[in-house]
């Protein structure tokens, strides 16, 4: 199985959200490629993270990582609402956004948006003979 690997650009917050889904092998060998980061997803179906330079100084992006096996299951439509809402609260702390329990379109617009785009992205991936799943 191949890596599905995508960014959702959130303009109006000038924040791309980095997505990687596959097997947690596929995932990791790609994350160890990308950031020099060792093996992060071997107890976790899902994991949202901010990276950070050597100077502890977070970088411009927010990364989700998404365990499936790409049979369209329950569970991955299950991980990715919970690791979507991980990464929005990360994009909100990063940017000094307060919540407000009146209000919560901020949450909900992005978080809709991400959804949607994954998903979108995702079907098309499932459909892919097993050779060709690589996605940017």
């Amino acid at each position: 199985m191949k890596l599905l690997e995508m960014f959702v650009n959130l303009d109006i917050y000038h924040e791309d959200i980095q997505v990687l889904i596959g097997s947690a092998k596929d995932i990791n060998k790609e994350i160890k490629k990308q950031y020099d980061i060792a093996d992060v997803m071997e107890d976790n179906e899902g994991l949202t993270m901010v990276l950070t330079n050597s100077h502890k100084e977070v970088l411009p992006q927010i990364m989700m990582l998404i365990k499936d096996d790409g049979k369209d299951g329950y569970m991955f439509y299950d991980t990715l609402c919970h690791e979507i809402v991980h990464g929005i609260s990360r994009l909100f702390v990063s940017r000094a956004i307060k919540d407000d329990l009146e209000n919560d379109e901020p949450r909900a617009y992005p978080s809709g948006y991400v959804m949607g785009m994954v998903v979108k992205e995702y079907k098309r991936w499932i459909k892919q003979p097993s050779s060709n799943k690589t996605t940017k």
